[in-house]
Order: C-alpha cells, then sequence, then structure tokens
C-alpha cells in the first residue's frame, strides 16, 4: 500500500519525470463548440392534456390495458365416451393417463396443445369447466362437435385489470410526450428558418427556448450523452464556424452545432 510506505517523491524528481514524459500528460487536439439542444423530455411540464383527452385514450387501448385470464391447455379426441372414460381411467391418476394416451398414440405437444387461450376460444360446453378447476387437472369427457374430449389444462393466467385510475399518470404522460414530439418538429421548422435568415445560436436559443451551451471536445473530455450520437459526430466533423442546421438525433432530441476554434494538441501546464 503506497500510502502507507515510507516511499518519498521529491518536487525535483516530480519536474524531472514530468519533462520527460510529456506525452502523457498532452492533451489531444480540441474543437471548441458551441450548441443548441433540445428534447421531448424538457417540453412535458408545459404540454396541456385534458381530461377528455385521457379518457378517450384509456378507451381506445382499454384491450391493451385489460386482458381475460388465459389458460394453457391440450386436448385429445375420441369417438366413442366409454372409450374416452376407460382410456381416461387407464392408470392411477388422471394426469398419468393423459400422459398414456399421448404415448400410445404417438402424439406430439402440437397434436394436443390449444396454446394460451381464453375461455371464449373453448367450446361452449368445456367453458365452464375448464376454467373452474386448477392447474395440472384433467377434464372430461366433454362432447364437442369433434367428438368426446379430454382436456388437460398445463397453466394458468390470471386476467389483468387495469384500472382507468392506474393508467391515469401513464395515459397523460404518454400524450404529452407525444404533443412535445409534435412541439419539436415545429420547433425545427422555426429555427431552421432563423438560421437561413443569419441568426445566431444564442438567438435561435432564446426564441426558442433551446438549451445552449459550450463544449471542450477532445480525447479525454468528459461530455454530456447526446454527444455520443452517431449524428452529433457526423456534425462536428462537419462543423463551421456557423450554426448547421437543426436536426433529431438517435436519442430523440434536437441539436445545431457551431465550430467556434480549434486547438491543436498541448502539453498540459506542470502546476
Amino acid at each position: 500500500d503506497i500510502k502507507n510506505s515510507n516511499i518519498t517523491v521529491t518536487d525535483l524528481e516530480t519536474q524531472s519525470f514530468y519533462d520527460s514524459s510529456n506525452d502523457l500528460f498532452t492533451q489531444s487536439e480540441t474543437k471548441k463548440i458551441s450548441f443548441i439542444y433540445l428534447t421531448a423530455e424538457d417540453l412535458l411540464d408545459k404540454q396541456i392534456v385534458s381530461e377528455q383527452e385521457i379518457k378517450d385514450a384509456y378507451e381506445l387501448e382499454k384491450q391493451a390495458f385489460n386482458s381475460p385470464e388465459k389458460r394453457n391447455i391440450d386436448q385429445i379426441f375420441f369417438d366413442e365416451e366409454e372409450t374416452a372414460k376407460t382410456a381416461l381411467f387407464s392408470k392411477t391418476t388422471k394426469l398419468l393417463s393423459f400422459e398414456n394416451i399421448i404415448k400410445e398414440r404417438n402424439l406430439q405437444k402440437d397434436d394436443v396443445s390449444l396454446g394460451e387461450i381464453t375461455m371464449t376460444e373453448l367450446p361452449q360446453e368445456a367453458r365452464s369447466q375448464l376454467f373452474s378447476v386448477s392447474k395440472n387437472s384433467v377434464v372430461g369427457p366433454i362432447k364437442t362437435d369433434l367428438g368426446f374430449a379430454l382436456y388437460r389444462v398445463n397453466e394458468i393466467m390470471p386476467a389483468v385489470v387495469s384500472t382507468f385510475t392506474e393508467e391515469y399518470n401513464n395515459i397523460k404522460k404518454a400524450i404529452s410526450l407525444g404533443k412535445a414530439e409534435k412541439e419539436l418538429n415545429e420547433i425545427i421548422e422555426f429555427a431552421n428558418d432563423e438560421i437561413a435568415a443569419g441568426l445566431s445560436l444564442e438567438d435561435v436559443a432564446t426564441s426558442t427556448g433551446m438549451s445552449f451551451g459550450k463544449l471542450d471536445i477532445h480525447a479525454d473530455a468528459n461530455l454530456p450523452e447526446f454527444t455520443k450520437s452517431i449524428s452529433f459526430k457526423e456534425m462536428l466533423q462537419s462543423a463551421k464556424n456557423y450554426a448547421s442546421d437543426v436536426q433529431f438525433d438517435e436519442l430523440g432530441g434536437i441539436l445545431s452545432i457551431r465550430l467556434d476554434g480549434i486547438v491543436d494538441p498541448f502539453v498540459k501546464d506542470f502546476n
């Protein structure tokens, strides 16, 4: 542990190391830029969403918020009821008997599986029985249009019910986000008209509410998240000493930059 050791380094030794290792203390080329940036999230709080809009959205998506109970069910058909009953009680349990029928008939999973289904997807005569028993129950034989059926309930997926009150905030946010994204498109059009008319980034930021800032971009710089996007990197490569067109980036924000200057690589000051 260096902290607890008796090793000491003199100022002269430190200076000597610095002088002989300038490459370790060289800052790469630095691009100084100004930028304006805005995201839909930045605009959320100013969006006005009426109660009626939220109610209408809930009604429109009600099926997505509420799903009925589903059950994973297998079925096997017999021509005769007595044959079905005999097969059902051929083993010590109904579950073992069901598996034995599958094996004897050399059936595959796809041959017997109904998948995850709702009550209304079953024959009328089987619905109440199959949706009242527990998991791993075997039901039947039940007479259907295709013959006498034995059913096995493999899994039960409970109904999902999400009320208007429970979904209220999520719906409001989704509507607000949609409105904010629409506003971003309007801001892009307005901002690009302003830039085309010769206004500076500072002026555009003032008139649109976009955030204005400055960055020194070099290899070791600690930069905000939006600078990691492909759009930003492409903008930086072609940046000039005037504002670029405002455009969307991959994060959903809108962005314009201006190159304010380039500083050649330099050795950082010893102090």
